[in-house]
């Protein structure tokens, strides 16, 4: 009778081990501590779910002067992932980033839209096409910016809609912080 119980014991402890082993794995659920963006938007919504990119995502754009833009991106993922990502200039049904020229957007400024299926950056001219490239490599995983292969990590990319322009004519800052002293919630503004 001892031994049935100790057979039957072992039988349901292993049982369980098995199920949670081959529990799916679970989403990644972004917050706003993982939108790092600098410098920081002027309005963002984060939503639930992200983009996957993958060797087969497209890139779509329009113009010849979206390729410099793109390129960016390109390489940073053909180091990182090994992966050559593909300019197309027709749209597929998913899986893709496109750059879509707004004339009504102010010189450099940008909207940034992520849905689980597409990325969208739409600008009125090439600045705001980088700043919103720009914006995008920050949301990836720190892996995009390595010189090596990262095997093993998910490209992610938070769903989320940002709307961005510069505040001041010219996107740089010289902070002289050895004589003025600031916090780092204003450098973060800046």
């Amino acid at each position: 009778m001892e031994r049935t119980n100790n057979l039957m014991l072992v039988t349901v402890l292993l049982s369980l081990v098995v199920i949670v082993a081959c529990e799916s794995p679970k989403k990644k659920i972004f917050t706003e501590n993982d939108i790092t963006i600098i410098p920081k938007p002027v309005k963002t919504e984060l939503k639930s779910g992200s983009f996957k990119f993958t060797n087969n995502t497209k890139i779509v754009v329009s113009k010849e002067d979206q390729k410099e833009i793109v390129n960016i991106l390109i390489e940073k993922v053909k180091n990182a992932a090994e992966w050559n990502m593909e300019i197309v200039d027709k749209v597929p049904s998913s899986d893709f980033i496109e750059l879509v020229f707004d004339k009504s957007k102010a010189k450099d400024a940008y909207e940034l839209i992520v849905n689980s299926n597409n990325i969208t950056i739409k600008a009125g001219e090439t600045g705001g096409f980088l700043y919103g490239m720009e914006s995008l490599i920050q949301l990836l995983p720190p892996q995009i910016n390595s010189s090596k292969v990262e095997n093993g990590t998910d490209w992610l990319v938070p769903c989320i809609e940002i709307n961005d322009f510069p505040r001041f004519q010219w996107r740089g800052l010289m902070l002289d912080l050895s004589r003025h002293f600031f916090k780092k919630e204003y450098l973060l503004k800046t």
